[in-house]
C-alpha cells in the first residue's frame, strides 16, 4: 500500500513521536511510506528509518504563523502540497493535527484522494478560532475517516461528524528497546530515592504548577525527590516556583530526555497533573515500565487507561491536596505500589506497536476498497 503521512514539523512532541513510530512499523511490513513535514525539515526528534521517504515542504509554513495566517500565509506552500500529493497519488493521505488537517483537506478539494485525518487533543478544550472552527465543520466530513484517541472525543465529534466517519485508536507504545533499557547517555540517572518523575512538555496543560503545590506538602520519609522531564516555556517560571516553596534541591528539572525509560524504570512514582490531555503518552510510558501511578481525571484518556486501585490512582483534576494525598498514599504504602506496578505493565499488551499500527492499516484496506467500489459503481 502506498502511504503518505503528513504532519507540521518533526520536533518533540507526542504526535510527532506517534508519527514516526507508525510510518516506520508500516515501511517495516513492506509499505511504501512518505512522512511530509510542512516546515523545512530541520527538526527531527525521533529516529526514522531509511525505508520511509521524508519530505519537507518546499515553500513550506512558517512555524510562526498561527491559526488562519497559517493556513493561508503561503498559497505557493499550498500549490506544493497538493502537486506532490497529486503526483504521487497515495492510496491513503494520512493528516496529523488540526491546522494540518485543514490544510490537507483544503488542498486535496477535487481531488480522488481519499484523506484520514487524526486529532491528537481534546477539542473540547483546545478551542480554535471561530474561522478555523467553521473550516473544521465544513471540510471534516470530507474526510474519509476521521481518527480519535477516546472514547471521550469521538463523542465530542459526533455532534456534527456521522459516527461512521470516527474511529478510535489508540497511541501505540514504542518497544522496549525504544523505550529505553539501558542507562546509556542520560542525565540525571543517578535518582535520588524516593523518586518521583513527572514528563511532558512545560506548558500550563500539563499542570506542573499544580504538581509542584503538591509536591512541596508531601509529608513522607525519607523526603522524596521529584524529577520533571521536558522542556518548555514555563521552565523558567517552574524553577521560581519551586524557589518559592522552598523545593530547591530536591526538584530536578532534566530537560529533553531522549531516552526517558531509562529514568522511568529507577524511578519509585511517576505522577500525572494535566488539566487535559489529547491522549496521555507519558503516563501510558510509565505504566509500560512497571512504575505506579497517580493521575488527574483530565479529559482525555486518563479514565480510560487507569482502573481505580487496581492499576492507578485517580484523582480530581487541579487538585493540588488530592494530588500531595495520593502521593503520600503509594510513597507509604511500598505493597500498594508494587501491586498498581505490576498491574499498570499489561497496558504494553493493549498499546503494542505492532497492534496499533494493523488497526490503521485495517481501516486503510476498509477505505481503499470502498473506494475501488465507488470507482466500479
Amino acid at each position: 500500500m502506498n502511504l503518505t503521512l503528513c504532519i507540521s514539523t518533526l520536533g518533540t512532541g507526542g504526535a510527532e513521536r506517534v508519527a514516526v513510530l507508525l510510518c516506520n512499523r508500516w515501511a517495516a511490513l513492506g509499505h511504501r511510506v512518505t512522512l511530509v513535514t510542512l516546515d523545512h525539515g530541520e527538526t527531527l526528534a525521533y529516529p526514522l528509518c531509511p525505508q520511509v521517504r521524508r519530505v519537507a515542504l518546499h515553500g513550506g509554513f512558517p512555524p510562526g504563523k498561527q491559526g488562519l495566517r497559517k493556513l493561508l500565509h503561503r498559497p505557493l506552500g499550498l500549490w506544493h502540497l497538493r502537486r506532490l500529493l497529486v503526483r504521487t497519488s497515495p492510496d491513503v493521505v494520512i493528516s496529523f493535527m488540526d491546522l494540518t488537517n485543514l490544510i490537507v483537506l483544503l488542498v486535496t478539494l477535487g481531488s480522488s484522494l481519499p484523506v484520514v485525518v487524526a486529532e491528537r487533543n481534546d477539542p473540547a478544550r483546545r478551542i480554535l478560532p471561530r474561522p478555523l472552527a467553521a473550516a473544521r465543520r465544513l471540510l471534516y466530513p470530507r474526510a474519509a475517516a476521521v481518527v480519535v484517541q477516546t472514547r471521550r472525543v469521538r463523542g465530542w465529534f459526533e455532534r456534527f461528524l456521522q459516527s461512521r466517519l470516527l474511529t478510535v485508536i489508540e497511541n501505540p507504545l514504542p518497544h522496549r528497546d525504544d523505550r529505553g533499557s539501558s542507562d546509556a547517555g542520560e542525565p540525571g540517572l543517578d535518582l535520588q530515592h524516593p523518586a518521583v518523575v513527572a514528563m511532558g512538555r512545560l506548558t500550563p496543560q500539563k499542570g506542573f504548577d499544580l504538581l509542584l503545590e503538591a509536591f512541596a506538602e508531601v509529608r513522607a520519609e525519607p523526603r522524596p525527590h521529584l524529577y520533571l522531564l521536558g522542556s518548555g516555556p514555563l521552565r523558567e517560571a517552574l524553577e521560581h516556583q519551586a524557589e518559592r516553596l522552598g523545593l530547591v534541591g530536591r526538584v530536578h528539572f532534566l530537560g529533553t530526555v531522549r531516552n526517558p525509560g531509562a529514568i522511568l524504570r529507577k524511578a519509585d512514582l511517576f505522577v500525572l497533573s494535566s488539566r487535559y490531555e489529547g491522549f496521555p503518552n507519558a503516563l501510558c510510558e510509565a505504566m509500560a515500565c512497571g512504575l505506579p501511578v497517580v493521575s488527574a481525571d483530565c479529559p482525555c484518556g486518563p479514565a480510560e487507561l487507569i482502573e481505580p486501585e487496581k492499576n492507578g490512582l485517580l484523582v480530581p483534576p487541579g487538585s493540588s491536596a488530592a494530588l500531595c494525598l495520593a502521593m503520600e498514599r503509594l510513597l507509604g504504602d511500598p505493597g500498594l505500589a508494587r501491586r498498581l506496578g505490576r498491574e499498570a505493565e499489561r497496558i504494553v499488551e493493549r498499546l503494542s506497536l505492532e497492534r496499533i499500527a494493523e488497526e490503521w492499516l485495517t481501516l486503510f484496506t476498509a477505505i481503499a476498497a470502498a473506494g475501488r467500489t465507488a470507482q466500479q459503481a
